[in-house]
């Protein structure tokens, strides 16, 4: 269901209505959260059967279809126009934005979705917390025994690998019943994802002030979370610092790390983190680059990887 410009900016005035938004000043984008409960509005009453839910402490929405159809709509982007676009123009921004969300519903909603061959360069690697995971399990009514309609694998206690489609702004989660379209299992499918997101870590070109503290990572595609993936880069930061190195996985565009001995910066993070008080992608892990691997860190500096 096409939407026009009248159309986008009924549904946005809507939407802020709903949320007592009164416009898109610096204070409003100063969270991101703001941002995905509005455009989760539009969402609602656009399509009101439609399930969303905002997700990765406001990165993005999750849109849940039904009949195992569900996507994802990445909010850093549109972000990222409005804090460059005057104050008179952000409600436009936002308005043409919503017009541009046509396809992505078009595309989730049609009915051949899981006819859909995916293009073997677009899918990549994601990391998700198993509670995330459980919630996306119910939403295509999975039940214990069932088997797993994604193509996932566990990779620490807790955290769990996802594969899905790389678009400019949205994600597709991958399903196992797209892999015979390619001719390809579960564990192919996990090498071609990994070969496609070191392409895209091949087009960075991360420099850093390593007499710094702390170090903020974005890039990838809005896929930065993505390089636990990637232990090149770890192996560079790891010689670059001289010592081992604690991952926060902020959302899923963005990283930070620091050293492993900055015992003050990194107890003040975990406790951050435990409390929920600063944006986390996976709750209640940071991770660890320690003798050559990723692991999930634990304050006792026993490192248990798998």
């Amino acid at each position: 269901m096409a939407i026009d410009r009248q159309r986008a900016s009924e549904l946005l005035e809507e939407a802020m209505s709903a949320t007592d938004t009164r416009g898109f000043d610096d204070e409003f984008l100063s969270d991101i959260r703001n941002l995905a409960e509005v455009m989760r509005q539009v969402l609602v009453r656009h399509l009101p059967t439609l399930g969303s839910t905002v997700v990765d402490e406001g990165a993005a929405i999750e849109i849940d279809a039904g009949s195992r159809r569900r996507g994802r709509i990445g909010m850093t982007s549109l972000l990222e126009q409005l804090e460059l676009a005057a104050a008179d123009r952000r409600k436009k921004v936002i308005e043409m934005r919503i017009v541009s969300l046509s396809d992505v519903l078009d595309k989730l909603l049609s009915d051949d979705l899981h006819d859909h061959v995916p293009d073997r360069n677009s899918f990549v690697p994601l990391v998700v917390g198993d509670e995330s995971y459980r919630v996306m399990l119910r939403s295509v009514g999975y039940k214990s025994g069932d088997d797993d309609p994604y193509v996932s694998w566990k990779m620490f206690d807790g955290v769990r690998g996802l594969l899905s489609e790389n678009g400019p702004n949205n994600l597709m989660h991958l399903f196992a019943g797209n892999l015979p379209a390619l001719g390809i299992d579960a564990d192919e499918a996990r090498l071609l994802a990994l070969r496609n997101l070191k392409r895209l870590y091949a087009k960075e070109r991360y420099r850093f002030d390593y007499s710094e503290s702390i170090f903020e990572v974005g890039g990838m595609d809005g896929l930065a979370s993505s390089l636990l993936f990637i232990p090149d880069f770890w192996e560079k930061q790891y010689k670059g610092l001289g010592e081992d190195i604690v991952i926060h996985l902020v959302s899923r565009d963005r990283l930070v790390f620091f050293r492993h001995s900055d015992r003050a910066l990194v107890d003040l993070t975990g406790m951050m983190v435990a409390l929920g008080e600063i944006g986390i992608l996976i709750p209640g892990k940071l991770f660890e680059f320690r003798g050559g691997k990723i692991a999930v860190y634990h304050p006792d500096g026993v490192p248990r990887s798998h």
